[in-house]
């Protein structure tokens, strides 16, 4: 096998390495597995989605004031699941049914130090007791690094589509 054969397969098994963290991430989220999932995120993961001004097009310059839907870590997300499961959140009692979908996950880059840039595609449906429904579509940009043999989340950036929420943000995206 040749040099650009083996880069292609090594990628190849990269992406299905993602592709697969991925899809257990959303079936934990989706059956509201909160704790199970936080063993997915590194300690010291950054997880923020910030608010995009949409006029004629769509202008990321919020970034820069730090205007965000959420920036959080690993306190702050322990903290949010305390909340939700507590029975004292009324916007999730009962629970939501969700439903999520990821697509188009590619590699961006691998860095020198180990971890790797990785984007992906979201969409997810969000359904209340009273037949409620939204949707949230995205895209996203995740840092990976290995814990061991497992790849884990290291930090997130998540770029919503809606130019307003249709609802308060009780999921995750």
């Amino acid at each position: 096998m040749n040099d650009c054969a083996a880069d292609l397969t090594h990628l190849q098994a990269l992406v299905f390495e993602i592709e697969q963290l991925l899809y257990l991430e959303a079936s934990l989220l989706d059956g509201g597995k909160y704790e199970e999932w936080l063993e997915l995120l590194t300690h010291d993961i950054s997880y923020v989605a910030r608010q995009t001004e949409f006029t004629d097009h769509a202008d990321h310059s919020l970034d820069a004031i730090g205007a965000h839907h959420f920036d959080e870590d690993m306190i702050s997300l322990k903290n949010r699941i305390g909340w939700l499961l507590s029975g004292l959140n009324g916007s999730e009692r009962p629970p939501s049914v969700r439903r999520r979908l990821i697509s188009n996950v590619r590699v961006l880059s691998r860095h020198d130090d180990g971890t790797i840039s990785a984007e992906s595609n979201f969409l997810v449906w969000q359904s209340r007791w009273d037949d409620h429904s939204v949707f949230y579509v995205g895209r996203r940009e995740d840092l990976l690094r290995r814990q061991g043999a497992q790849l884990r989340i290291a930090g997130r950036k998540i770029y919503l589509a809606n130019p307003v929420l249709p609802r308060s943000l009780t999921t995750f995206l």
